[in-house]
């Protein structure tokens, strides 16, 4: 009988700290997401790409300009 009645008592006084609190309930505030900007990973991007593009030309232009004068002992 007597565990009974403990447990209808702890059933009782677990209910009621559960039931409710005082305190006002907090909201968090929403998140917001930034969008990204396109300008950032396109400054990234396209630099190496001018540079590659640039050495790429230098090696062709040499490579042009070196096509027929690859002799330097004056016969002709």
């Amino acid at each position: 009988m007597k565990v009974l009645i403990l447990g209808t008592a702890f059933a009782l006084a677990a209910s009621s700290v559960f039931a409710g609190n005082l305190k006002a309930p907090t909201m968090e505030a929403p998140v917001a997401v930034a969008p990204a900007t396109l300008q950032n990973v396109s400054t990234g991007s396209v630099s190496p790409l001018l540079i590659a593009g640039g050495l790429a030309l230098v090696v062709l232009a040499v490579a042009a300009g070196n096509n027929g004068s690859t002799s330097s002992s004056g016969t002709h």
